[in-house]
């Protein structure tokens, strides 16, 4: 009984991770309040994503130090126009997404903006494969 208990409390709390509002529709240059749940004075990480539902590519991390269960969010201009940005909201290890929202107005291109996240999982692999190989010769 204990562990389902535990098991319960973890849900619930990894569930108490939300977002509350956040900008139905985007428009490069403008600013918007997102707020969050829990209001509490934990640092919470925002990351812009892109892409279909089941496949998002990680655009930017806009914040690691939104706390109060508010995040002022400006958005560049040079982000692609597509239809389906979500936001990741993160604390420690606990995950949860918004909805998907469209994005108009920005100058970037999808090609670039799939280039730069290509770019930053290429590096993230170089590194990990660098730090794989330097931990083999050990």
């Amino acid at each position: 009984f204990q562990t389902i208990l535990s098991g319960a409390a973890l849900i619930a709390a990894a569930a108490a991770l939300t977002i509350d509002t956040f900008p139905a529709n985007v428009v490069a240059g403008e600013t918007y309040t997102v707020t969050y749940s829990p209001k509490d004075n934990t640092p919470t990480t925002f990351i812009l994503r892109q892409g279909p539902s089941g496949n998002l590519n990680t655009i930017e991390t806009l914040t690691t130090t939104a706390t109060g269960g508010s995040f002022s969010w400006t958005v560049k201009s040079t982000y692609a126009n597509q239809p389906n940005y979500a936001l990741e909201i993160r604390q420690g290890d606990v995950i949860n997404y918004s909805g998907q929202f469209p994005l108009t107005g920005g100058s970037g291109s999808a090609a670039s903006s799939a280039a730069s996240s290509a770019r930053a999982s290429a590096s993230s692999a170089a590194a990990s494969a660098a730090s794989s190989a330097s931990a083999a010769l050990s």
